[in-house]
């Protein structure tokens, strides 16, 4: 199945739903009718990690430059990022990698995801990773 690559403009555009969705399910909770309201924010990022893992990245990437939310943040961590990596992580170890080298704050949103579904071998690097700077 291919798809095609979202432009970067959609990647900002689902970056900036995916902050907005989760700095109201942080402040009125995920019952409350301003976070029911963005849920296909949720579903739509879901879908794309699993269908289009490149577009994916891209927006982690511009979630991770664009919000400085620790709440926000670990719920990247703990969904798309956590499943990005469960799906195509031998793909992205590299980048990961590379990424969590120089930048702090990627490292630390690193150390938010749990193994799930990641073999041992690319869980050590992931958790080297988290260690390295």
């Amino acid at each position: 199945q291919s798809c095609i690559k979202m432009t970067n403009s959609e990647c900002v555009e689902l970056a900036d739903a995916w902050i907005k969705r989760y700095e109201l399910v942080e402040r009125f909770g995920d019952t409350s009718q301003a976070a029911v309201s963005t849920y296909r924010t949720y579903l739509a990022f879901d879908r794309l990690t699993k269908a289009d893992e490149e577009s994916a990245w891209d927006v982690i990437l511009h979630i991770v430059e664009r919000t400085e939310n620790e709440f926000v943040l670990e719920n990247l961590a703990a969904g798309p990022l956590e499943t990005l990596l469960g799906k195509h992580g031998i793909a992205f170890i590299d980048r990961i990698e590379a990424r969590a080298a120089v930048d702090p704050r990627f490292r630390w949103l690193l150390e938010g995801v749990w193994q799930g579904q990641m073999p041992n071998q690319l869980w050590s690097r992931i958790q080297r990773a988290c260690s390295s700077a």
